[in-house]
């Protein structure tokens, strides 16, 4: 009799911590997907081609900082920028010439870090007979359109040797087209950036007749490194998700970090990102075609000194701007400053 209730009282005891330990599982169970669903997502657009910004989708770099992150890929700055000011992403990294002409027109673009330097180069056939940017006068070139950097260089470039761009043919095509073009003979020369003009000066096909920091200092004294790629930012989302904001920016700075101490690993993180091989993330660098700073702050004084190329070349309507006020607002160097300070 003894021995029956002792049983009984053992069924009933596990019985119980079995129900407790099951209600306890749930209840992690719950509290985890709790936790999952409240995670802030953090939407960003990216574009074709080497960039700062790609590598970070085969790390878990954000995501281990507590954020989702939904990447989408634009074909060019103006259709993300379009997306960044609409709301369907919250942060790019783009463009920064095209995103500034853009900003001047709606102060809800932050500029919040920089990502790439340089970038930008006019190759231009073999068989052109193209030697100066005098010698472009009839010659059909292909740029991303008339709202891209490379345009606002080409304009620079052009000024100085007492040429418009009413002196080319110039042609807007999507840049992963124009080694092919270039190679085929279709066009004379192309203004893009690399791997699209790297291939073609790594393969002989195309020759280097600009690129951008130097252009940039030649044609208007500009300040400091050409800034080819900035990390903007919707206003509203940057005032409500700071943190997520930093969290990006802190994932870049970790990332050129390792391009710089462990650079054969940062190059097949890149390799990856831009569908090219190690070897020619690589060659991309050594030669100068592209930077990558550890210091992401952005500097007032290089983007003013943009800002007057792009005016110059008509992407910003001169004297409808207070530059000053544009840059106040424009630049919001807190963010990167906090992400470097973790």
């Amino acid at each position: 009799m003894t021995g029956s209730i002792f049983v009984r009282h053992m069924q009933t005891a596990l019985t119980t911590a079995t129900a407790m330990l099951l209600a306890a599982g749930l209840g992690m169970y719950a509290s985890s997907a709790a936790s999952a669903a409240s995670q802030q997502v953090i939407r960003i657009g990216t574009q074709q081609g080497l960039s700062g910004a790609t590598p970070l989708k085969f790390v878990k770099w954000i995501e281990d900082q507590g954020f989702k992150v939904q990447w989408t890929t634009f074909q060019n700055a103006g259709a993300s920028s379009t997306a960044l000011v609409a709301g369907s992403i919250d942060m790019q990294a783009a463009g920064l010439a095209p995103e500034m002409a853009l900003a001047t027109k709606d102060p809800d673009i932050w500029l919040v870090g920089t990502s790439e330097l340089n970038s930008s180069q006019l190759v231009v056939s073999r068989q052109s007979g193209i030697k100066t940017v005098a010698d472009l006068k009839g010659k059909t070139v292909s740029t991303a359109g008339p709202g891209s950097q490379q345009y606002a260089l080409l304009v620079a470039a052009l000024k100085k040797a007492g040429l418009t761009v009413r002196d080319l043919r110039l042609i807007a095509t999507p840049a992963n087209t124009m080694p092919a073009l270039l190679a085929k003979g279709s066009i004379d020369g192309f203004f893009a950036w690399a791997p699209f003009t790297s291939k073609a000066l790594q393969a002989g096909t195309g020759t280097l007749l600009i690129s951008a920091t130097p252009e940039f200092h030649e044609s208007i004294g500009g300040k400091g490194p050409w800034v080819a790629e900035g990390w903007e930012v919707n206003s509203k989302f940057a005032k409500a998700h700071k943190d997520a904001v930093v969290a990006v920016l802190k994932a870049e700075i970790r990332y050129f970090h390792l391009l710089h101490t462990s650079p054969q690993k940062g190059y097949e993180l890149m390799a990856k990102a831009a569908n090219i091989t190690p070897e020619h993330v690589a060659y991309i660098i050594h030669e100068g075609y592209d930077a990558y700073p550890v210091d992401i702050t952005p500097d007032p004084a290089v983007i003013k000194s943009m800002l007057s190329l792009i005016e110059n070349a008509g992407l910003v309507k001169g004297g409808n701007v207070d530059n000053d006020k544009f840059i106040s607002n424009f630049i919001h160097p807190e963010f990167a400053k906090q992400a470097a300070s973790k």
